[in-house]
């Protein structure tokens, strides 16, 4: 979506209209993905069907080169992927919490200005990892980091 925005405010005429469509069409995807979710929509087969198949006539468009052209180029190298949120329940609709779970790295980034040493890189991504999968686990970080710190048995910390 944040590229066929791009694509709408940096280009004219009917490569801008097709950015325009498509991102619609996505839209309109990921809104019957929330609906399939509340269970408001019983019988979707007919919607996804539909909207897959505008997708197919979209991205079989003829484009004029540029960033309309590439999205697309980009689209049906994934045709595949493209809709698979409609059909699994277990793929997310968007990268939303991808992009939360990278936010604290961006700010620790532009706060401090990036890290002295590729140790100290390695060091944080680890913490962040292990501190993130606690949470998203519902433990606690701080006990959670602990016991990774810590040799199965022991109570002294121990050097990862």
């Amino acid at each position: 979506l944040r590229g066929l925005q791009y694509a709408i405010g940096g280009q004219g005429g009917y490569a801008k209209a097709w950015a325009r469509v498509m991102q619609a069409l996505l839209r309109a995807a990921i809104h019957l993905r929330h609906q399939q979710d509340a269970g408001a929509v019983p019988g979707t087969g007919v919607a996804v069907a539909e909207l897959e198949a505008t997708a197919d006539i979209l991205l079989a468009a003829a484009l004029p080169a540029g960033w309309s052209a590439d999205l697309q180029r980009r689209f049906r190298q994934h045709r595949a992927a493209l809709f698979l949120f409609l059909h699994d329940p277990a793929v997310p609709p968007t990268n939303n919490a991808s992009e939360r779970s990278l936010r604290p790295s961006v700010v620790h980034r532009k706060v401090t200005g990036g890290f002295r040493s590729e140790a100290g890189a390695a060091a944080y991504a680890i913490l962040r990892t292990v501190a993130d999968t606690a949470r998203k686990r519902g433990q606690a970080v701080f006990a959670t980091i602990l016991a990774a710190l810590t040799r199965p048995g022991t109570a002294n910390p121990q050097p990862a």
